[in-house]
């Protein structure tokens, strides 16, 4: 069904009357509560304080949400080698992605996408915007997310999800004749026009009053869905009350609200202080003279002077006036019902008070407490745009995309394609914010859990669920080779001379290559050297440790010779000449001349420059 500009305008103009209340609690969170606008006390005389308690507040928590490491994983139990490595592929797809996205804002001077999620779901309520992939001029293909102001973002639901979405934004009419070649000059509106960008199950279109300036288009994949989230935060339902009216306004409810009502009464309890502390600093005071004509040149409170007093005149200060008793039980209550209701002071380093350190992170897991409803709208965020991601990619017709990141530990840059994270699972989505003593209370939970002869758990658990690794594979790989390494010394001495080599240090190299010659022939993997053979003396000397000649034997008779086995020497014959051995001369247990020794093959596998 063709679409009608001017009746997708109405259904805008008519959904903005149905939320007017919520836009205006969220106008008022904003002004009042974080962009802080000065306090209106009751009196325009009084002095004017604001607290800057509820950004601050604000500003840590929107930090530690943004700040907080977000994995997607795909559950590897059970399955087999290459279908984990298809999974750790389509890991690699999600975080390259989302990174490119990251870039892309980054190119129009906007924040990360995660942080621009933090701060809608904490000072809006709600976050939302639109997902999708887009076809470049060059034949690329860009993953697009965009968050929108939920303050100017209207939506349609059913029980199947969005029916449409609608972002209005207000643009002057060089910004829409630059963007939409459209020339609003002819409606007498001088300041611009609100510009509609509108989404449904099948075509997108740009309207403004009334009419198409970007033509309805259809999408390029055909998945039936809007391409857009929209995540509430808090977990209220939308409420139908009896006697309450506009309940429309408590529903996705900012951080603000557990001290909306009561900020201005702190903000007027300590107006009222400050304005006592400005009169103190200017006291008054009263001249008494005859007739009340006496008048000072100066006032002798502000500035040292001399005044000449009559014996009937004198000067009196007036009693300033002060705040009732109550006032500081008042606003120490107010005060501690902020800290309820925000965050504890102790979480900016705040101490007023000695207490144990069980009470410290007690205090410190109430941030935790605070933050869950909005890192649930944030990971409900994360978990529709990467559906949007994969689906629209798996069904469009794109060219295949080069990601890269870093999964886990491991730098990535590689090409992938459709069909090759095709009928996978989806990813499991975790946000967990981490305080700087939570890393040493998960090393001791992992290091319990796989204590004692039977383990609590298995590693590949224990990585994934406790110590939250992105890639249990990897890593699991990374401790085997570390085991291996420092298992075995051979294993070690290689590894430290592989270092020598590769930062140039060829004298430590050798001295590293007689030690590795040393272990491997310690452990027989390599023959150690023969000694060499005893050397024979002139005729006539005894072999050492032989007799002299003549003597007889150790324990025995001279040695006597049977002529018949007696040699040419004991018959009175000259000694043979030496027959020349072919070859050169080797110590006895030598390789044969050329061959390579397994020290000697090992070693020229990494050389100093090679």
């Amino acid at each position: 069904m063709a679409l009608n500009a001017q009746k997708i305008a109405a259904m805008v103009a008519e959904r903005e009357v149905d939320v007017d209340e919520l836009r205006h609690r969220m106008e008022d969170d904003y002004t009042k509560l974080y962009r802080l606008d000065p306090f209106t006390p009751d009196d325009p005389d009084k002095s004017v304080y604001t607290s800057n308690d509820p950004r601050t507040a604000a500003d840590k928590l929107i930090a530690l949400i943004a700040g907080a490491p977000l994995t997607m994983t795909i559950n590897n139990v059970g399955q087999q080698p290459n279908v984990r490595e298809r999974n750790n592929l389509k890991e690699r797809f999600l975080i390259g992605g989302l990174r490119s996205v990251d870039e892309w804002l980054e190119t129009q001077l906007l924040p990360p996408l995660q942080g621009q999620l933090a701060f809608f779901a904490l000072i809006r309520g709600f976050t939302c915007g639109r997902a999708t992939w887009v076809k470049l001029k060059d034949g690329s293909s860009r993953f697009e997310v965009m968050p929108w102001d939920p303050l100017n973002t209207y939506w349609q639901v059913s029980r199947n999800g969005l029916v449409w979405i609608a972002h209005k934004t207000r643009m002057s009419s060089e910004e829409i004749g630059e963007l939409y070649d459209f020339d609003i000059g002819g409606t007498g509106e001088e300041n611009g026009a609100d510009v509609i960008d509108y989404y449904d199950q099948n075509e997108f279109g740009v309207i403004i009053h009334g009419e198409f300036v970007v033509k309805p288009e259809e999408y390029a994949w055909g998945t039936g869905k809007v391409p857009a989230w929209v995540t509430a935060a808090g977990f209220a339902p939308p409420i139908q009350a009896l006697k309450a009216e506009d309940t429309i306004r408590d529903f996705g409810e900012s951080v603000f609200k557990p001290i909306r009502d009561t900020n201005d009464v702190y903000n007027q309890l300590t107006s009222d202080f400050l304005t006592l502390v400005n009169y103190g600093s200017k006291p008054s005071y009263i001249v008494k003279s005859h007739g009340g004509s006496k008048v000072l040149a100066e006032n002798p409170l502000q500035q040292a002077s001399e005044v000449s007093l009559d014996t009937n005149e004198s000067i009196e200060l007036i009693d300033i006036a002060k705040m009732s008793t109550d006032a500081g039980p008042l606003l120490a209550l107010l005060s501690a019902e902020s800290q309820r209701g925000l965050i504890p002071y102790n979480l900016f380093g705040q101490q007023d008070l000695a207490i144990s350190g069980f009470a410290i992170n007690l205090l410190r897991q109430g941030a935790g407490d605070k933050a869950d409803p909005f890192i649930a709208a944030v990971m409900g965020a994360y978990r529709q745009i990467s559906g949007h991601m994969i689906s629209q990619y798996e069904d469009g017709k794109f060219s295949s995309v080069n990601v890269r990141g870093r999964h886990g530990e491991v730098w990535f840059d590689e090409e992938i394609k459709a069909n090759d994270i095709k009928g996978l699972s989806p990813p499991e989505i975790k946000l967990v914010p981490r305080l700087p003593q939570d890393d040493m209370q998960k090393f001791a939970m992992a290091q319990q859990a796989r204590q004692g002869t039977v383990p609590l758990f298995n590693d590949r658990w224990i990585h994934e669920n406790i110590l939250g690794i992105q890639d249990a594979d990897k890593m699991a790989e990374a401790i085997k080779t570390q085991l291996a390494e420092r298992s075995d010394p051979v294993a070690a001495i290689w590894t430290l001379r592989k270092a020598l080599v590769e930062q140039g240090e060829e004298d430590l190299v050798e001295i590293y290559n007689l030690k590795l010659a040393k272990v491997l022939q310690e452990s027989g993997l390599i023959p150690k050297p023969a000694p060499p053979p005893p050397e024979a003396g002139p005729p006539g000397m005894p072999m050492p440790g032989g007799p002299p000649p003549g003597m007889p034997m150790p324990g025995g008779s001279p040695p006597r010779f049977d002529p018949r086995v007696a040699p040419n020497a004991a018959m009175g014959a000259p000694p043979p000449g030496p027959v020349p051995q072919p070859g050169p001369n080797v110590p006895a247990g030598s390789p044969r001349p050329g061959a390579r020794n397994p020290l000697s093959r090992l070693l020229s596998r990494f050389r100093p420059g090679g």
